[in-house]
Parts: structure tokens; sequence; C-alpha cells
């Protein structure tokens, strides 16, 4: 699920409606192509916020190194979700 990118506090019910959207699924997640894709869009600074469930310790790793080259210019907060329904 993505916002796209908006501005101000206004967006913030349209942040909060798309967040609304986010479900569980089994198929696997490209970061890579998604964060990159992410950054080649962005062109001022801008805060970037990540859901994640970090599944296995070679996705969280290869997710952090891509997001180590968005943080050179913006602010990345992670949201870490936890599906108690799936442990």
């Amino acid at each position: 699920v993505s916002s796209g990118a908006v501005r101000g506090s206004a967006s913030f019910p349209m942040i909060q409606k798309r967040a609304a959207e986010i479900d569980y699924s089994s198929e696997e997640t490209n970061f890579t192509l998604a964060l990159t894709t992410l950054s080649g869009k962005l062109d001022r600074r801008s805060l970037v916020i990540i859901f994640t469930d970090f599944v296995d310790p070679i996705s969280a790793e290869l997710m952090l190194r891509t997001v180590g080259r968005l943080t050179e210019r913006h602010l990345v907060l992670f949201m870490m979700m936890k599906d108690v329904e799936l442990e």
C-alpha cells in the first residue's frame, strides 16, 4: 500500500485511510525495488514511513541496506507490526 507523495497535516486522514488498507499477505514483498523506486521519485527531503514485520533476518538485512541509501537524504521511520494470530 502506498500513499504516494503527500504534503502537509491535511494529508493525515488520507494516510490513515491508506494504513487501514494494510493486510497480511503470504506474497513476498520486493522491498529493494519498492524503496529504490520511491527514492527516485522523492525530489525533496521527506519523511518515509515503512510498515513491516521483518519475517526473516535476510529480508531485514536487505531492507536495511536499501533504507541506508534513503537515510542519506530522508528521515525513515519503521512501524513494526506483529500479528499474534500468526505466531
